[in-house]
């Protein structure tokens, strides 16, 4: 089944399928999509990712109109924002005064404003040109002028064989400051596609911190773009140890002086997984800085890659970019592709990229032994100092209390 005949069947569940303007915009997607096995060795968007997951349809939400909950209690609970299956919302203390929540759904105006202003972000991204065709879950999030707000947002699917396809919209206006805790523990056979769309004012900062942990059947794309505008400050990390196949692509453009972007990641892979990872940052104003650092533990036949790209227009002078991606193998076949590139059309800049893959140093290994440390013991802890330097960043007590315990868990099922 072709995904002309996927929308025809599905279009009283897609979003924006019966608002003309969106409708247009959709079919002119599907119309460019067609993929054969040159595109998809040459496209970045698809070159590196698990194949079967590009024309996966089998899954589908049966319902898109959503169902919003306000959480009425006197108890701070977290998450704030719980999504059930792409269309169930259940809202908790996020403050009127502080943040506004809505629904695209019932807003096709708004949202058809958020697809022309957002078309040309992600180019000849699939992935992403799918989530728009079959859009079936989106709400926008705004957080009011000087403000600091921290939301914890948890993705929950508990229907089987479910598809999601998310475009999520979050607003930071001037010198606010957000801390989103985004979650997924997905442990049913489904497959979540979410895009992310970030808008910076000036003097705003964002803490993303990127949980993912689902099940082997439950594969996830997920894309994010922001927007940056003056002295505004965007920080993501991501970790991923889910034994489904992931795609991790994020994209940030700095368009207002002096803004600030680190994205960062780590990622355990192991069995027959395929992780693909990517980011890019434009740098489009003088006087911005960005760093692009990603980790990877890959084991068995699992394969892993990073691409990260820093593009520095020729009016981004005094810019500063800087990517980093490192790799342990702990198995002969395990496999780990690192491509760093720099596009620089200034000419006072300091921008600089690395990679390092490899198995690990067999001289520290010894080292452990010969003081009476197991091998297993010695590699858990060798694992851990490779990716201190990332997860001693993180801000958020009790995300970083989750992400020890998930490593902690990996190493104990893994290192044998």
């Amino acid at each position: 089944m072709d995904l002309h005949e996927i929308y025809k069947n599905n279009k009283d569940y897609i979003i924006g399928s019966d608002f003309e303007k969106i409708n247009s915009f959709q079919k002119r997607l599907i119309n460019s999509y067609i993929l054969d096995n040159k595109t998809l060795k040459k496209n970045e968007s698809t070159k590196h990712i698990d194949k079967r997951i590009i024309n996966n349809f089998s899954f589908f939400l049966k319902n898109s109109r959503p169902v919003i909950e306000d959480s009425k209690t006197n108890e701070k609970l977290y998450p704030n924002i719980i999504i059930k299956n792409g269309n169930e919302y259940i809202l908790n203390d996020l403050g009127e005064k502080e943040a506004i929540f809505e629904s695209l759904y019932f807003n096709k105006n708004s949202l058809y404003d958020l697809y022309e202003k957002y078309k040309n972000t992600f180019f000849e991204d699939y992935l992403v040109n799918l989530n728009s065709v079959l859009l079936n879950s989106s709400f926008k999030l705004e957080i009011k002028e000087n403000i600091e707000k921290k939301i914890h947002l948890s993705h929950i699917i508990d229907e089987n064989k479910t598809t999601v396809y998310a475009k999520n919209f979050f607003k930071v206006k001037k010198n606010s400051k957000l801390i989103l805790i985004e979650n997924f523990d997905i442990n049913l056979k489904s497959n979540s596609n979410i895009v992310n769309y970030f808008e910076l004012e000036p003097g705003s900062e964002v803490l993303h911190y990127v949980l993912q942990n689902n099940t082997k059947d439950a594969d996830l794309q997920f894309s994010s773009h922001t927007n940056c505008q003056a002295s505004s400050s965007f920080k993501q990390f991501v970790f991923n140890t889910c034994q489904s196949s992931v795609r991790n692509h994020h994209y940030v453009d700095l368009l207002g002086q002096k803004s600030i972007a680190n994205l960062s990641g780590v990622f355990f892979a192991s069995d027959n997984q395929i992780i693909d990872n990517k980011t890019t940052i434009k740098h489009a104003s003088p006087d911005c800085t960005s760093n692009q650092n990603y980790q990877a533990i890959v084991k068995d036949n699992a394969k892993g890659s990073y691409l990260s790209k820093t593009h520095v227009d020729s009016v981004a002078q005094k810019t500063e970019g800087y990517q980093l991606s490192k790799g342990i193998l702990l198995s002969p076949n395990a496999y780990f592709h690192s491509k760093p590139e720099l596009k620089i059309y200034a000419d006072d800049v300091k921008c600089s990229h690395g990679s390092i893959i490899g198995p690990f140093d067999e001289s520290l290994l010894f080292y452990f032994r010969s003081r009476g440390i197991n091998l297993n013991t010695a590699k858990s802890f060798l694992i851990k100092s490779f990716i201190i330097n990332l997860l001693d960043d993180i801000s958020n007590f009790q995300f970083k209390k989750n992400v020890n315990r998930l490593v902690d868990n990996w190493l104990l099922l893994h290192i044998n």
